[in-house]
């Protein structure tokens, strides 16, 4: 399996936010984006009152494009120094949680992910060709298509760290 580096984002937060939310805005824009989402790593640290403090999540998130290509997505939360506060949104009294939550996105496309074209020295020498001359155009939609759901993905997240600004 090849894997091609696209483009990769980082935002970062520092200040009240809804945990919940942010959990499920980041999985629900990938599953309506059609990707299948796997979380690789969850660690949080507690505490001496046995609170989190730290928070971290790794997220593999694929999609297919064809039988060669597919887009893969790694999505890595931090989230340090969090604590509880009660604050008011309306004037009804809301615990929301607060400290320095950092997303980073690497975006690639992974070429062959089956490995059918590896397992034969022949096949090898025939792939070389077809990515080079068959597969370029598509590749360069693929990569294109790639760009474009990172920019969607991008504005989803903006938006909620936005909104969190005045909650």
């Amino acid at each position: 399996m090849e894997t091609l580096a696209i483009t990769k984002s980082r935002w970062k937060h520092n200040g009240l936010y809804d945990l919940t939310s942010f959990y499920n805005i980041l999985y629900d824009t990938l599953r309506v984006l059609g990707y299948d989402v796997e979380e690789t790593k969850y660690r949080n640290k507690l505490g001496p009152d046995g609170s989190t403090v730290e928070l971290e999540m790794f997220w593999d998130a694929r999609r297919n494009y064809d039988n060669y290509a597919r887009i893969y997505i790694k999505c890595k939360t931090l989230i340090v120094g969090m604590s509880k506060q009660q604050t008011q949104i309306d004037g009804k009294p809301v615990t929301r949680d607060k400290g320095t939550l950092e997303l980073e996105l690497k975006v690639s496309v992974e070429l062959d992910y089956k490995n059918l074209w590896v397992s034969n020295p022949l096949f090898s020498q025939i792939r070389w060709v077809y990515d080079r001359f068959f597969f370029k155009t598509p590749l360069a939609i693929i990569k294109s298509k790639a760009e474009s759901e990172m920019n969607k993905f991008s504005n989803e997240m903006k938006a909620f760290f936005n909104m969190q600004k005045y909650v």
